[in-house]
C-alpha cells in the first residue's frame, strides 16, 4: 500500500549532485592507501554506494577513491557532515531505483569528502542534518514503498536531484524516530531497518497496511 496523506517537506533535506567530474579533476586524484587527513578527503563513487552501508575504501583498483584537499580543490570538496548519499543511475540487475546509505560525520576522520557526480547527496537545507534523520531517512528511501512510487513515476533507471525533491515524505519527526530506533539496534539488517520504518509509518497512521513485500 501507498504512503497516504504525506505533506512534501522540502526544507528538511536538499538533494544536490556534485561538479566533480573525475577526468576534470584527474590532477587532484589519489589513491585511497596511507592518506594524510590534514591534507586528503574520500572520494565517494557510485560503487562505494550499497543499501544502507557505505565501503570505502573498496578495495578497488579502477577508481582512485581519494582526493587532494587543498585550497585549489576546495570547489569540489563537502564539508565533514551527515549525509544521505544516492545513486544517481540503478541497473536493472540491482532490484531497486533508489540505492541510499547514510554518512555520518563521526565515521570520517577527515575534514570534507568528496562526491563523484554519479551520487547524488542530500543535506539539511536550513540546520544541521542530524544522525537520527540520516539514518531514518536513507532507511526510507531504501523501503519497498518509495521505490514502489520512484518505479511508478519515473520510467527510467536514472535518479535525479529534482526528482528526489519530488518524493512525499512524511514528517521529519517519523523520520527521526525511525532512525533513532535504528541506531538502538545492533547491526540492523536491511530488511529490520525497512521493518522499523514500516512500523512508525503504521504508529503515525501514515501506511494503511503493512502488505508490502519486504524482500524489495
Amino acid at each position: 500500500m501507498w504512503l497516504k496523506a504525506i505533506q512534501l517537506r522540502k526544507k528538511c533535506c536538499h538533494p544536490s549532485c556534485h561538479a566533480l567530474v573525475p577526468f576534470r579533476a584527474k590532477r587532484f586524484l589519489r589513491h585511497s592507501q596511507g592518506l594524510d587527513p590534514s591534507s586528503s578527503a574520500p572520494l565517494l563513487w557510485m560503487h562505494n554506494i550499497q543499501p544502507l552501508q557505505i565501503i570505502w575504501p573498496s578495495g578497488q583498483t579502477t577508481k582512485l577513491e581519494a582526493i587532494e584537499a587543498s585550497h585549489d580543490s576546495e570547489g569540489l570538496l563537502c564539508k565533514r557532515a551527515n549525509y544521505v548519499l544516492v545513486r544517481r543511475i540503478s541497473s536493472n540487475d540491482d532490484g531497486r531505483r533508489l540505492i541510499a546509505a547514510p554518512l555520518l560525520s563521526r565515521s570520517l576522520q577527515f575534514k570534507s569528502v568528496a562526491f563523484e557526480n554519479h551520487l547524488n547527496y542530500i543535506h539539511a537545507a536550513e540546520r544541521s542534518l542530524g544522525p537520527a534523520d540520516a539514518i531514518g531517512l536513507a532507511a526510507l528511501l531504501s523501503s519497498p514503498i518509495l521505490n514502489r512510487y520512484f518505479r511508478t513515476v519515473g520510467g527510467t533507471t536514472q535518479v535525479n536531484a529534482s526528482e528526489l525533491l519530488g518524493i512525499p515524505l512524511p514528517p521529519l519527526r517519523v523520520i527521526k524516530a525511525a532512525g533513532s530506533r535504528i541506531q538502538s539496534m545492533k547491526n540492523a539488517s536491511l530488511e529490520a531497518q525497512i521493518e522499523v520504518v514500516h512500523e512508525k509509518l503504521l504508529e503515525n497512521g501514515l501506511l494503511s497496511s503493512l502488505n508490502v513485500d519486504l524482500d524489495l
